[in-house]
């Protein structure tokens, strides 16, 4: 049996929805589209060989690259031994597991 929804959490449902479509998926859309034609609307992939034939692009890519991998190591390892510590320690304001 399904329980009718109140009309509180169908406009919540709804505002986060538009919120969704207002803020990612139209801003997304709208990059790829940019991504794949030209100013004049024609589909093209000049875009792509430009950026990957400037240095300048090729040398941002691979730091923001080399960036996101640092970033993933070193929140893992700080994460790990905290979840370690959290684990193995008892501390004085946890409360004990029953």
């Amino acid at each position: 049996m399904k329980l009718p929804r109140s009309p509180l959490a169908a406009l919540g449902f709804a505002l986060i929805w538009l919120f969704l479509i207002v803020f990612v998926f139209y801003p997304l859309t709208r990059i790829f589209y940019d991504a794949f034609t030209n100013e004049a609307g024609q589909f093209t992939l000049i875009n792509f060989y430009e950026f990957f034939t400037d240095s300048f692009y090729l040398r941002s890519l691979w730091k923001s690259l080399l960036l996101g991998a640092a970033a993933v190591v070193t929140t893992s390892v700080v994460g790990i031994a905290v979840a370690y510590l959290l684990i193995r320690y008892e501390f004085p304001s946890r409360p004990s597991p029953t």
